[in-house]
């Protein structure tokens, strides 16, 4: 299984949209995975995850329980720098 961690939806959105045999879980009692198929693939999908102490949370309590080959975290990135492109 692939999980794919967003800060907001729009961040999963083109995800959302290609999933298919969609099913939701509940985890940790706030957040809501959604869980499909996507190009032949099993993926999580996880959103409005805002920062990166929930992020290494979530996904740690979700590789105890689900057998995950690859996290892949989208999103925007920021910097303080204003000469860093």
């Amino acid at each position: 299984m692939i999980l794919i961690v967003g800060s907001n939806r729009d961040d999963v959105l083109y995800f959302q949209s290609v999933i298919r045999n969609r099913r939701t879980r509940n985890i940790l009692g706030k957040y809501t995975a959604t869980i499909g198929d996507i190009f032949n693939q099993t993926v999580m999908i996880l959103d409005n995850v805002f920062t990166s102490y929930v992020s290494s949370v979530l996904v740690s309590h979700i590789l105890e329980s689900e057998i995950i080959s690859l996290v892949v975290m989208v999103g925007k990135c920021y910097s303080f720098n204003d000469q860093l492109q």
